[in-house]
């Protein structure tokens, strides 16, 4: 639990820390003495307080009495980023369609940190029946590495794996022009526990924008999977 709030502490920090922090300030993360914790730029301070304009992009005063302890961010040992994209997968149980991938990435000194969220939807023009739809998300942890313009990422984690796939068969009706497959199954719905894995190259042409792909695998024990995405990155990626 602490390491997912860190997680999401820093990937919010990060995130706005661009459009924040202007040229030659730091950025600051202040913890009281009553368990809060406070990120921003200090806009004044003297013996007996501090006023720092905080993530929220609002003014707060702090006594220093009650100051547990005050640390400087450097944003130089981070990268930080979003990425969209869509693609393909494939089901070990005849089942195959469109991926829809979203995660939010952070990266310290090599360590990858991410959340990802997919979404799968079976190409399914002409049966069976019911169509096949999954969602995907996970917490994962892994390893980064930098080259020039290419960036190669290595992660697993735990995650969740939802959906409606094909039950017990019911019956087979017929068609006109025996066009598809007209067979037709009970509708299940289900939750597993899951372990994703990914392998991630990025091209970056600019600091804050890449162009990807990423190759997948979703491990449950009722749709596993394994697919690619190509992907679009935003951030802070160098």
């Amino acid at each position: 639990m602490k390491i997912l709030t860190s997680f999401f502490s820093l990937l919010f920090v990060s995130l706005i820390a661009l459009s924040q922090v202007e040229e030659g300030q730091s950025l600051f993360k202040i913890e009281t003495r009553d368990g809060n914790k406070f990120v921003g730029t200090i806009v004044l301070e003297d013996s007996l307080k501090i006023i720092i304009k905080t993530e929220l992009l609002s003014e707060l005063t702090i006594n220093r009495s009650s100051i547990l302890r005050i640390k400087e961010i450097d944003f130089k040992n981070y990268s930080y980023w979003i990425d969209a994209g869509a693609g393909y997968y494939y089901s070990t149980n005849e089942s195959d369609g469109l991926s829809y991938n979203f995660s939010a990435n952070l990266i310290n000194n090599r360590t990858l940190y991410k959340i990802r969220f997919l979404y799968q939807e079976e190409f399914n023009m002409f049966g069976p029946t019911p169509s096949e739809k999954f969602y995907c998300s996970g917490i994962m942890l892994g390893k980064g590495f930098m080259w020039e313009k290419v960036r190669l990422q290595l992660s697993g984690g735990l995650g969740i794996t939802g959906g409606i796939k094909r039950g017990k068969y019911l019956y087979s009706s017929s068609s006109w022009f025996h066009i598809g497959d007209r067979r037709y199954y009970e509708e299940e719905r289900f939750f597993s526990p899951s372990i994703p894995l990914e392998i991630d190259f990025i091209i970056k042409p600019l600091n804050y924008l890449g162009l990807g792909v990423v190759f997948f695998a979703e491990l449950n024990s009722k749709r596993p999977m394994f697919g690619f995405v190509l992907k679009l990155s935003i951030g802070k990626l160098s």
